[in-house]
């Protein structure tokens, strides 16, 4: 048995010695490291996007019509908050009936809209008698001017919006924001729960790249020498002296193969789950399911290589054979998805 594990070692030795292992884990590290400053935090939403807006041409309407009257309303804070230069384009507008507002118009009236969310005294009590306010907007509206913050200052105007414009005014409970250490990117009118699945596909995509592509691909490279330096001279002389079996041997460098592999496979998987899980707060056990599922696909692109390293005794040969193998999965497999989904599946919907 000592035998066996002396053997193991060699062959991490020598998986050691190669200069595309030493690369492979500086561009893990460095791709590990990238990512991980990325944060995603939740909070309540305090701006109006273009999706936010539900009817355009209506609240126009409304605003237009409560500002130009003389009884305390939203659209009259609104319609005396904007500039001249606005109020005169939307009364030479044509069409806002019928839906026509140009683009930029509409961007102007967005901007123009939240240029009115943090201002503190937008909010006028008799403005909003008798619009039935919810309990978040009632809550901030009760309060001290003066005790808001500004976020809370723009989520009370926000609201105030919706609560009198609510076939116009899309509610919205939440948003993400994105960060990169301390400094925001950007924030996304989406919430957590939409963006879950987005996030999700992404680290799918990442796990498919990098992992299922070219991390099967770099251990190829890096394992491939393993079996036929053992048939070079000297070292296989060294290797049958002792009582072992010839069989047990090359099994023995398979799975030494396999398990350094496993030791890096894991180096990047679980350090892009603690990631996901410190920095975006999610958690996914299915993504630790990946690195057995990784060492199963290597295993079986190094069988080819290691019986390839067997027959011709070069590692060269050992990687073209594994890659052409590759292709021709890849290939077969193309050809099946292919046929599944332009005749196969056509035929059997004309047959039901």
């Amino acid at each position: 048995m000592r035998a066996y594990l002396a053997v193991l070692k060699d062959s991490f030795r020598e998986a050691l010695a190669s200069r595309v292992l030493w690369i492979l884990l500086a561009l893990t590290t460095l791709v590990l490291a990238a990512v991980a400053p990325i944060g995603l935090s939740e909070k309540p939403a305090t701006q109006l996007r273009r999706n936010s807006i539900l009817n355009m041409s209506a609240l126009v309407s409304k605003i237009e019509t409560q500002g130009r009257a003389d009884d305390p309303s939203p659209g009259n804070q609104i319609w005396t908050r904007w500039s001249d230069d606005l109020k005169r384009r939307l009364a030479n507008r044509a069409g806002v009936e019928a839906g026509n507002v140009s683009a930029d118009l509409v961007s102007d009236l967005l901007d123009a809209l939240n240029k009115l969310l943090p201002d503190r005294k937008f909010y006028d009590p008799p403005a909003w008698r008798g619009i039935d306010l919810n309990a978040e907007t009632k809550a901030l509206a009760d309060r001290s001017v003066d005790s808001l913050t500004d976020d809370e200052v723009k989520r009370r105007n926000r609201l105030l919006l919706e609560m009198a414009y609510p076939t116009e005014i899309a509610s919205a409970n939440a948003e993400l924001s994105i960060s990169y250490l301390v400094w925001p990117v950007t924030e996304s009118p989406v919430s957590r729960a939409e963006a879950t699945p987005i996030i999700k596909g992404i680290v799918a995509a990442i796990m498919n790249f990098f992992v299922g592509t070219l991390g099967v691909l770099a251990a190829i490279l890096v394992t491939a020498p393993i079996i036929p330096h053992t048939f070079e001279p000297g070292a296989i002389d060294l290797l049958l002296s002792k009582p072992i079996s010839r069989s047990l041997l090359f099994l023995t460098k398979f799975a030494g193969g396999c398990a350094f592999i496993l030791l890096n496979a894991a180096y990047f998987i679980i350090g892009l789950w603690l990631i996901l899980g410190l920095r975006f707060d999610l958690w996914s056990g299915r993504l630790l399911l990946s690195i057995p599922i990784f060492l199963f696909l290597f295993a079986i692109y190094y069988a080819v290589s290691s019986l390839a390293g067997v027959l011709w005794r070069n590692a060269v040969v050992s990687i073209v054979v594994t890659i052409l193998f590759w292709a021709a999965c890849f290939v077969v497999g193309t050809t099946k998805t292919v046929m599944e989904e332009t005749w196969l599946n056509s035929s059997r919907h004309m047959k039901l």
